[in-house]
């Protein structure tokens, strides 16, 4: 089964917002961008394509299994490691193979030597960088990054870039969302501009 996320006039909305209908397509070895100001709604899409909340218009599918979301809120648990951070977005517990891609996905991410630290050891970036990890370990179809380069500097978010360029090229597909389109130059190969619907239309 191809690996795939696919919307079709899909307007995503909490309370009276809403965003402006938009048609998406993420599959293949391409990082999508979704891209529009704060408050824009991109976030909603990103629930609404996984599934968290129904659109309030439009088509959703997905498959063979759900998107897995990285929201900008971390989410790490305090009493866990980093690694266990890592790992326990499996649902279960690791084998030795998981365990092993997880400090990979650590030191990829350039975390290395921080495996046994607490989140609240970490800086703000790191703990970003640990919830990337995350999810990417725990995606198996297509995977949804908001904001990646929320509180990194340049260096870190190249290493962001490179790590989500693995993923694609080990053939799960990905979309972020971005405030501008010259954060979209640094990562994404197709972009859709997010956008709010027009008042008459709400």
């Amino acid at each position: 089964m191809t690996t795939h996320l696919r919307a079709r006039d899909l307007v995503a909305g909490v309370g009276g917002h809403r965003t402006a209908p938009l048609d998406a397509a993420v599959e293949g070895n391409r990082i999508v961008g979704f891209v529009g100001p704060s408050g824009v709604g991109k976030t909603t899409v990103f629930r609404t394509l996984s599934g968290l909340v129904p659109p309030v218009a439009g088509v959703v599918e997905w498959g063979p299994e759900p998107p897995v979301v990285c929201f900008q809120h971390d989410g790490l648990l305090r009493w866990r490691s980093a690694l266990e951070n890592v790992t326990f977005g499996l649902g279960r517990r690791p084998g030795p193979e998981e365990t092993g891609r997880a400090r990979d996905l650590l030191v990829t991410l350039g975390l290395q030597g921080l495996d046994d630290r607490r989140p609240a050891e970490l800086s703000g970036g790191q703990r970003r960088r640990v919830a990337i990890a995350r999810s990417i370990l725990a995606a198996r179809s297509v995977l949804l990054v908001d904001e990646p380069f929320a509180h990194l500097d340049d260096d870190a978010g190249a290493l962001v870039v490179g790590a989500l360029r693995r993923v694609v090229e080990a053939g799960t597909p990905v979309a972020v969302a971005l405030h501008s389109d010259t954060d979209a130059a640094r990562i994404v190969d197709d972009v859709i501009h997010v956008t709010v619907a027009a008042t008459g239309s709400r």
